[in-house]
């Protein structure tokens, strides 16, 4: 075999390896435009998140107490519309401490015009802020304790000023009784005071913290109690709040007796449910 025809073959083959690479090509390109053509192109819709704000208004958040206690919160400040606005949805309330601590969390609480969270046992000292949200957005919130009473007496005369001195010496307990109409216990105390007023015509005035955690040996609650009469009325008045006790406040005229002597119902709610004509003395 010559030359010339050696090389005229390993041309033939070059040229015949190179169309079966073209026709492989071909068929690889032809089998990805078929494939493409049937291509299924899946369009995945974004989540829309949906909740909003429903209410900016502020709200005041005020303690439940059982003397040093917190034992649970009322959320006063929505108005009807924010309670609309906010159905179906959800508040919590957060108590943190000076330094910024979480003390206690209430979540899953029904939006409403006065939102109550009960079951909390803390220090109300402790508390130094209150905040809430209402469906994951925070609210302007006021934590808001009532102020404490001071204990004391003093006596004024007919124009209000301060005259002569006087002072709380303590409690004397007379008994417990049962209302039979409604089965609620009855305690009757009476609160002793001493002093001299320097003007023929005075009031007295005191504030004294009832001290009786037992009666009788058993156990007294002042949760629901209220004082629901008072020896001499009208002229002794109960000028504190139908919820303040074991805080007492009253006010009297002449003439000047030592001892102020009450009645009161443990479960004042029973009490005047069974009594309907019952008078309330103390301060709505």
């Amino acid at each position: 075999m010559t030359r010339a025809h050696a090389t005229r073959r390993r041309a033939s083959r070059w040229l015949a390896t190179l169309a079966a690479a073209l026709v492989a090509v071909l068929a690889v390109l032809s089998l990805t435009e078929a494939s493409a053509s049937t291509l299924t192109v899946t369009a995945r819709k974004g989540v829309l998140d949906t909740s909003s704000r429903c209410t900016s208004t502020a709200v005041t958040v005020t303690p439940t107490t059982s003397g040093t206690q917190t034992t649970g919160v009322t959320v006063t400040g929505l108005v009807a519309a924010d309670v609309t606005r906010c159905q179906g949805r959800t508040a919590t309330v957060r108590l943190v401490g000076a330094a910024g601590q979480e003390l206690a969390v209430v979540p899953g609480l029904t939006v409403s015009g006065s939102i109550v969270a009960s079951g909390l046992a803390l220090t109300t000292a402790d508390v130094a802020a209150a905040l809430v949200d209402v469906a994951g957005f925070a609210v302007p919130t006021t934590w808001s304790v009532p102020e404490v009473p001071v204990a004391g007496c003093y006596f004024t005369d007919a124009a209000g000023n301060r005259v002569g001195s006087c002072s709380v010496t303590g409690q004397d307990v007379y008994g417990v009784g049962v209302d039979p109409a409604s089965g609620v216990r009855v305690l009757d105390v009476g609160i002793r005071t001493s002093g001299t007023p320097s003007s023929s015509s005075w009031r007295i005035h005191f504030t004294y913290r009832l001290q009786s955690r037992t009666v009788s040996g058993q156990a007294w609650s002042w949760a629901d109690a209220e004082i629901i009469s008072v020896q001499n009325a009208p002229d002794v008045k109960v000028t504190s709040t139908c919820g303040s006790l074991p805080w007492v406040s009253i006010t009297d005229v002449n003439p000047y007796r030592g001892t102020w002597e009450m009645k009161i119902a443990e479960n004042a709610g029973a009490y005047f449910a069974a009594n309907p004509g019952a008078p309330r003395v103390c301060v709505p």
